[in-house]
């Protein structure tokens, strides 16, 4: 198996499939019986990818750091695949910080015209493009609109300019659709869903139609379609789940606030529940959003004003410690919301 097909049955299969799974492990063996005169890096990159599509970040955090050791003192190429698989993973971790320092080196580092058809081989999307996306998230979460915003549209730029079409679904899904949705700006996200939904039914790309049901589902329920809209976005939800699509605390929590916010109490519920377990195997980026919607459900279930109080200084004080300012402004405001007479009613109805 070649390197440099294992990317492509990524980008059609998905990250959790079988497929990819065995495609990597047949490429990791091949390594082996070679031996040290080709490079590892890109091997254990697209390990690193079929790891994604699992739920233990721990695991993924440990491949990243092979890579990173692997590709000290190593050419420009393992060194770029290092500081964009380390600074994917500590994001995800929820150590901003860090993983912005290690995408500003990638930036720093890469070079279109020499690096960019190496990079290829490693993965299903352009690493460029995932790179100025993750940039985007982190600069988002930690408060730092102004960079975001920059970001932010140099991802467009750059996914417009490569027309490389899973790069630009995975641009649209979360740098336009997430990022517009955090920020409350639905006009924003209908129109991100839309483009994202027209490129999955133009070019058949079945792991993305999930994305787009759940996406275009919320932007329909936000613009005064609240039947439709959710009953789309629970078709989009529960395809994601059923395809083990990678990082599905984003989509759990976005469809969660969605369900707190309409009344849905059981939905919301079941929402959280599945995203716990992946926060304590270490998929930490959001879980200060986590907590503040639990502590949001306690309310509307009626749990204990102490219960409700320590879910919100926790997600304040997990959000303080992630850097993850904006998050942290969220969770301090509904604790303070919920803190004043009279509010805890206006918290259950949103």
């Amino acid at each position: 198996m070649r390197l440099d097909l294992v990317g492509p049955l990524i980008a059609v299969r998905g990250h959790a499939s079988p497929e990819v799974a065995e495609a990597v492990e047949k490429a990791l063996e091949l390594y082996g019986r070679v031996g040290a005169k080709h490079r590892i890096v890109p091997a254990l990159t697209l390990k690193w990818l079929a790891q994604l599509g699992g739920d233990n970040l721990e695991a993924l955090y440990a491949t990243a750091l092979q890579i990173a050791e692997e590709a000290r003192g190593a050419e420009e190429t393992d060194r770029l695949l290092s500081h964009r698989t380390l600074g994917s993973t500590l994001m995800f971790r929820g150590e901003l910080a860090g993983a912005l320092d290690e995408l500003q080196h990638f930036m720093a580092l890469y070079d279109p015209a020499a690096h960019e058809a190496a990079l290829a081989k490693a993965g299903a999307t352009t690493a460029a493009s995932v790179v100025v996306l993750a940039l985007a998230e982190t600069s988002f979460l930690m408060g730092d609109r102004q960079a975001a915003a920059e970001w932010r549209r140099a991802m467009f730029e750059l996914g417009a300019r490569k027309s490389h079409v899973p790069s630009l679904c995975q641009i649209l899904a979360f740098g336009g659709c997430w990022l517009a949705a955090l920020g409350g700006d639905w006009d924003d996200l209908a129109l991100h869903a839309a483009e994202l939904r027209r490129l999955t039914t133009r070019h058949e790309i079945v792991i993305w139609r999930p994305h787009a049901d759940l996406l275009c589902g919320l932007a329909e329920l936000r613009h005064g379609a609240p039947e439709a809209g959710f009953a789309l976005a629970r078709q989009g939800f529960d395809g994601l789940l059923q395809a083990r699509s990678y990082l599905m605390t984003t989509w759990c929590l976005l469809y969660a606030d969605a369900c707190e916010q309409h009344g849905r109490v059981d939905e919301l519920a079941e929402a959280l529940a599945i995203t716990e377990p992946r926060i304590r195997r270490g998929e930490r980026w959001l879980e200060a959003e986590f907590l503040r919607l639990r502590a949001r459900l306690g309310i509307v279930r009626g749990d204990s004003a102490d219960a409700v109080a320590a879910d919100f200084e926790a997600a304040v004080a997990v959000a303080r410690r992630q850097g993850a300012r904006f998050l942290e402004m969220r969770a301090a405001a509904d604790q303070a919301r919920s803190a004043r007479p009279g509010e805890s009613r206006q918290l259950e109805v949103g």
